[in-house]
């Protein structure tokens, strides 16, 4: 629903607060998700703040998820983050994806104040390319295999130690990295980074848990 009052939900990272999401209303002061706490306050002394509550978020995931069972049947809890839906074989009933994803949205904002999506081969590409707003329209395979290339690899979870090593080398996106041979990447990081790579290339599924509709 609307509302006209600044809010943000915050969780703690590395013993530092930060805003993990917020409304419309305090995106207009400039905030933004994963910017500090106090730097929010100073943007908005009015800001309200309510800390994140993983209890709640599954209970209306639940809900939002038995609505995108209505459209798919291959719906999945990810990552306590959102949900990831697979509609490539949902196209022909709804004539378009551009449709699907427009009812799809029209359901789920009945009870969402702000929708967000991203769009990928992989869940984990589907993630990181989430965007500011909802997306209606999907890319043909090239522009979906370019969009996962831009990726930038800040957005990998990976240790500080993987994180400084790829910005020493000059590697910002994917698009570096898989320019490297493997062999190169294999003897240059751990697995940790290869794993996210196949995760989001598709060389290694995701797996998860089907969500089943409730007795």
């Amino acid at each position: 629903q609307k509302c006209n009052t600044p809010i943000a939900i915050i969780c703690r990272k590395r013993q530092i607060k930060r805003i993990y999401c917020c409304n419309a209303e305090a995106e207009k002061y400039g905030i933004g998700n994963k910017m500090s706490l106090s730097t929010a306050l100073a943007l908005c002394p009015d800001l309200q703040i309510k800390n994140r509550e993983l209890g709640k978020e599954g209970y209306h995931l639940e809900r939002l998820a038995l609505i995108a069972y209505q459209f798919t049947p291959t719906v999945v809890f990810y990552n306590q983050l959102g949900l990831a839906i697979e509609i490539s074989r949902c196209k022909r009933l709804y004539g378009s994806y551009d449709n699907l994803l427009q009812q799809l949205y029209f359901q789920m904002s009945k009870y969402s104040s702000k929708l967000i999506n991203g769009i990928g081969h992989t869940p984990l590409s589907a993630h990181l390319n989430c965007q500011s707003n909802y997306q209606t329209h999907i890319p043909d395979i090239g522009g979906l295999t370019a969009q996962s290339h831009t990726i930038k690899l800040d957005e990998f979870k990976l240790s500080q130690r993987n994180h400084k090593h790829l910005k020493q080398l000059g590697l910002h996106t994917v698009a570096d990295i898989l320019r490297l041979p493997r062999s190169t990447i294999s003897n240059n990081f751990d697995n940790e980074l290869i794993s996210q790579l196949d995760l989001l290339t598709g060389v290694k599924p995701d797996l998860y848990t089907l969500f089943t509709l409730p007795n």
